[in-house]
């Protein structure tokens, strides 16, 4: 409680307030299954996001794939529409990291709001990413929810995916 009383009393001088308002409270197993699986749900209220704000998404798991063509994908959803899938084609491997960040920022607040976004798988060396020049449109008057999900492409026992941490971040600058 001091920690959340002294960033109260110093928001205004520290610029912008970086809090974690999530995290992941038990790894999430995915083990031979092609069932897209919800990893996150986290739901926004009217005028949380405004144009000095955003979020950091982050989640780190391993995985072991049953054989080379093996694949899964990560799909990222704003109010249950498809805004990014990053699938990942790249071999057999054996309880292999992986991390996924993404990152928010809100560009336009109100009824004709913008969000401005981004995606990054990290897997063993290799980083497959997904980004748009364009923003998506974002109410920030209304409620919205986020949400990540995964997938293997085919279910054998041999595919295992554990999420075994996540954060999600909120970044806030005070307004004028």
């Amino acid at each position: 409680m001091e920690v959340e009383s002294w960033l109260y009393d110093n928001f205004h001088a520290l610029k912008t307030a970086i809090l974690c308002v999530a995290q992941l409270e038990a790894p999430i197993t995915i083990v031979n299954s092609a069932v897209e699986t919800v990893i996150w749900h986290i739901e926004f209220g009217p005028n949380e996001l405004h144009s000095s704000s955003g979020i950091i998404t982050e989640l780190l798991g391993a995985y072991s794939n049953a054989s080379a063509s093996d694949n899964f994908t990560l799909y990222v959803k704003l109010d249950g529409s498809l805004i990014h899938t990053i699938p990942r084609n790249d071999g057999n491997q054996t309880n292999v990291g992986l991390s996924l960040r993404y990152n928010v920022t809100i560009g336009a607040e109100g009824v004709s709001g913008e969000l401005y976004d981004s995606a990054f798988v990290f897997d063993n060396g290799k980083t497959y990413s997904v980004a748009e020049a364009l923003p998506h449109a974002f109410d920030t008057t209304v409620s919205h929810t986020l949400e990540i999900s995964f997938k293997w492409d085919t279910a054998k026992v041999g595919n295992t995916m554990t999420f075994k941490q996540g954060f999600l971040y909120s970044l806030h600058t005070p307004r004028a």
